[in-house]
């Protein structure tokens, strides 16, 4: 079972990794199909070659300079694609906060200063997420404020390069262990396997720059550290409150459609499944279990 907020979550990450795909296909399709006129004019500036490109005096470069010019866009694509993946996350941890707090009623305010991870790890919800687990993701939330806050020449400075010396080899030797472990808990989401992702790198251009395979690392680290979480959301609400919950929304949405609203009827039921796989990821037999 997953909650709503997983769904939208997931959605955004999923929505983001395809744009990203795009335009690194464009890019990539308009080097291989240009490869011989950028070589045959590579002294030649864009406006004088792709006249008929309404984008040509914008982008005005030597076609010499074209692939150093792709793998900076490819590097600022990957960087924006990082930054906006772990805002995602952050969206999704504050709204699964406000929807745990609407059933148990004990979290405090957030605050600019106060993170919803952070009440989450300290109020014990999430004692069941292991501490490599949440160390992985203060360093990419450390990565993403250097990326944020500092240039390139001074991001391998300060907090992020006191956690790599403190945690980085741990985390490697944890994340590569970590498939196999997982035969010790069959109830926790598919560990991800982690290809290219180092956490010991601290060398500025080791966290300002990244691979493909990097990217793909981290985001498969975002939706299994989210699904963690999740699954610790939902555990302490309970399934009698979420099933209560999920009825009074779904005769919400349907509260007009009388062949639903009918009592011991089969369309309800086959609506009502539908509706808890579309957004939950189950059944009701499972939520009666």
């Amino acid at each position: 079972m997953r909650s709503k907020h997983l769904l939208h979550f997931h959605n955004h990450i999923s929505e983001l990794n395809t744009h990203y795909s795009h335009l690194l296909f464009i890019s990539q399709e308009f080097l291989t199909q240009n490869g011989e006129k950028i070589s045959r004019y590579s002294e030649s500036e864009t406006i004088e070659v792709f006249s008929e490109n309404i984008y040509a005096r914008q982008f005005n470069v030597k076609l010499k300079d074209f692939p150093k010019e792709y793998e900076n866009t490819k590097q600022f694509l990957i960087r924006s694609l990082f930054l906006l993946s772990y805002f995602q996350l952050e969206i999704y941890l504050k709204d699964i906060y406000f929807f745990l707090n609407g059933f148990i009623h004990i979290l405090p305010d957030l605050t600019p200063k106060i993170s919803a991870l952070t009440q989450l790890t300290k109020h014990g919800v999430l004692n069941s997420v292991d501490k490599e687990t949440l160390n992985t993701i203060e360093y990419l939330k450390l990565r993403r404020n250097t990326i944020v806050h500092r240039d390139e020449s001074h991001i391998a400075q300060g907090t992020i390069s006191d956690f790599i010396k403190k945690n980085g080899k741990s985390l490697n030797k944890y994340w590569q262990s970590a498939e196999k472990d997982q035969e010790k808990n069959k109830s926790k989401p598919k560990v991800p396997k982690i290809k290219s992702l180092d956490f010991s790198f601290s060398k500025a251009d080791s966290l300002y720059r990244f691979t493909n395979d990097e990217v793909i690392d981290i985001l498969n680290l975002l939706r299994y550290f989210s699904e963690l979480v999740d699954n610790c959301i939902l555990k302490t609400v309970g399934n009698d409150k979420l099933t209560e919950h999920i009825t009074i929304e779904f005769d919400q949405i349907y509260e007009n459609d009388s062949r639903v609203q009918a009592s011991d009827n089969e369309t309800r039921e086959k609506k009502f499944n539908h509706y808890l796989m579309m957004f939950y990821g189950t059944t009701q037999k499972e939520l009666e279990n």
